[in-house]
This record gives C-alpha cells, sequence and structure tokens, in this order.
C-alpha cells in the first residue's frame, strides 16, 4: 500500500513537472511571437499596430515602402510595421501567429489569389475583431477582408478596349493568370471569340480577376474556352514547356493579356527566343515591373507593360485600416489605376 502511495505521488510529481515546463514554453514561446513583431517597425507614434504583411522586396522597393510606412505612421501616430514573407506558408504562419500580438489590423499583399491558401488564418483574424485590406490580390470570398484596394477590372477594361480595336477581326483573344497555390504553380487561360457560347461554365474559373472578364465581356467578346495549364513537373520552366505545348494547339490571338507578371515573363519569353513560332500573339499586353521586362518593350516583344501601382494601395490600405479601426466607413474595393508603358515611352 506504501509503495502504491509513493508510485502515485511520483506519478503526481512527473505531471506537475510536466505541465510547469509545458507552461513555461509556451510562454516563452508566446514572448518570442511577440518579439518576431517588433524588427522593422518605424519608430513613432502610440497609437494603433499595423502589420504591413508583404512578399520579398528588392532593396530600393523595401526603401521606398518604409520610407512610405514612416510617412503615414507619423501622419497618423500609427505603429507601422512591415514584414516580408516570400511564400504563401510564410505568410499563413506569420497570419495565425498575429492573433496572439498586439496586431490591431493587417495590411496583406497575398503571394497567392486563392481562398484556401488563407482562409483558416483570415477567419482567426476576423474572429479576433483584427481588420485585414488587401492589396494587389483580391479574393473570392469578401468576408475574408474589409477592404481591397489595387489595379482592377476598370483598368484592365480599359486597357483591353482600347487594344481590340487594332487585332484582327475575328482572332481569338486569350486572357491569363498565374497562381502559386499549396497544391503547385497554376496557368489558367480565358479564351475569348466575337461569339457567345451559352454552354460555357465560369464556375470551372480559379481566379476571381478572370472570371469577372466573362460577365464583363470586352467589345462583344465572349467567353468561348477555359484552359488549365499545369506541369507534369514541378518548377516554373516545366509549366512554361506546358503553356507553350498548350498555345501551339490553340488558334494564334490577336492579343494575349496577361494579368501576372510570370505569365508576362514566360510570354515574352517563349515569343522572344522563338518557342511559340507562328502561335506568337500579334499583341501581348501584361503586368509587370520595368526593370524586369522593360527589355521586351525595347525589342517590341511585349507592345505595353501594365504596372500596378502597389506602394500607391498600400499607402490608401493603410489609411482604410486607420479609418476601419476608428469606426468609420470604407468602400470594399477600390481600383488605384495602373500605369501603361510602351516602346514609344521608353525611346522618349
Amino acid at each position: 500500500m506504501v509503495e502504491k502511495m509513493r508510485r502515485q505521488s511520483r506519478l503526481e510529481s512527473v505531471v506537475i513537472g510536466v505541465c510547469l515546463i509545458a507552461i513555461l514554453g509556451l510562454s516563452f514561446f508566446y514572448l518570442y511571437l511577440r518579439s518576431t513583431f517588433r524588427g522593422e517597425a518605424p519608430p513613432v507614434g502610440d497609437g494603433a499596430h499595423i502589420l504591413m504583411l508583404l512578399p520579398s522586396l528588392e532593396d530600393a522597393e523595401s526603401a521606398d515602402f518604409h520610407a512610405m510606412a514612416q510617412d503615414i505612421a507619423e501622419q497618423y501616430g500609427l505603429r507601422v510595421e512591415i514584414m516580408t514573407q516570400a511564400t504563401v506558408d510564410g505568410q499563413r504562419e506569420m497570419l495565425s501567429i498575429v492573433p496572439m500580438t498586439d496586431v490591431d489590423a493587417v495590411l496583406l499583399w497575398a503571394v497567392s489569389n486563392l481562398d484556401e491558401d488563407y482562409q483558416q488564418e483570415l477567419t482567426g483574424c476576423r474572429a479576433a475583431g483584427i481588420p485585414v485590406a488587401i492589396v494587389e490580390h483580391d479574393f473570392e470570398d469578401k468576408s475574408l477582408r474589409d477592404s481591397f484596394i489595387g489595379s482592377g477590372m476598370n483598368s484592365e477594361l480599359m486597357v483591353i478596349n482600347q487594344t481590340l480595336w487594332d487585332i484582327r477581326e475575328g482572332s481569338p483573344v486569350i486572357i491569363g493568370s498565374y497562381s502559386h497555390a499549396g497544391e503547385g504553380e497554376l496557368y489558367e487561360l480565358l479564351v475569348m471569340l466575337q461569339e457567345e457560347n451559352p454552354d460555357f461554365d465560369p464556375s470551372q474559373i480559379r481566379s476571381e480577376r478572370l472570371r469577372v472578364f466573362v460577365e464583363n465581356h470586352p467589345n462583344d467578346y465572349y467567353a468561348h474556352t477555359y484552359i488549365q495549364v499545369r506541369a507534369d513537373t514541378s518548377g516554373t520552366a516545366a509549366l512554361n514547356i506546358s503553356l507553350i505545348r498548350t498555345l501551339l494547339q490553340q488558334e494564334p490571338a490577336g492579343l494575349f493579356f496577361s494579368l501576372s507578371e510570370p505569365l508576362t515573363a514566360a510570354m515574352a519569353m517563349a515569343a522572344d527566343n522563338g518557342a511559340l513560332a507562328a502561335g506568337a500573339p500579334d499583341i501581348l499586353i501584361g503586368y509587370g515591373g520595368e526593370e524586369e521586362l522593360g527589355a521586351y518593350i525595347e525589342a517590341g516583344v511585349i507592345d505595353e507593360l501594365i504596372v500596378p501601382d502597389v506602394l500607391y494601395s498600400s499607402m490608401i490600405g493603410l489609411r482604410y485600416l486607420n479609418d476601419v479601426l476608428r469606426g468609420f466607413y470604407v468602400p470594399p474595393t477600390l481600383d488605384s489605376g495602373v500605369k501603361l508603358i510602351s516602346g514609344e515611352e521608353l525611346d522618349g
């Protein structure tokens, strides 16, 4: 009996020890999580703490974002902090931590625009009462964020409508997008013709930006065929090979309009090195940075480059979050416009 009581006492001691270690471990972990949000905050203001969660930035771009954050922080008495994560998993991890810190609001430039990639983490922010504004990539589920600020349908439709006057009559228009989801990289292509396809099903399209063109068909071009391009093996090179093979099976487009820089770069490279041969589009327009793709503009491979001003959108996003925290109304979406760069502009 005495031995049994001793064993029970030792067991209780072990359990208590394990609990104490767990409590200490969680405490240190919590303090560590809090400390991770104090690395790049501009040292101004004692007001609301806003986290800017961005993908990886070039040095010059990072300096611009920090200067803008500093200016907004000083203007409104905020604590604005910038953190960069280049992957979906990295951004999700940071978002999952947010409810455990003193962050009051989040400005997110998401690596992916797929709802499922961020749904759990953004739902957690919503449950904790932490407003989120999105720049650059929007989500289909609008409950995941308070506002979206970025180039959108107004700008894109204007560019397409202006360009359609210059393409071959009856030639197809291809609008494409790119996603880097948890399951891998993906190109989506929407083939549009000057004839309606009553059987077209827009629900198969994953990209919301692409889906909107089905409803807002430009200059009487209608959604006709949806193509999803994936690679047999992992890697961007394999995906781009699949893209070329897919396009060689299609009628050459009068206009190829790319909604993302990776797709614009892939199309420009394939057209420049002859991989598309006679299948290259007559006109290639797409989103992308001038520094990365400007050479293709000079060579005449890309006809116009669409440059979104994410810095300007982020500035508006910080102001919107400040208004949300004060109980003011902000619009659910705002098209912040785009900048068009052509060869003539570069020559000038």
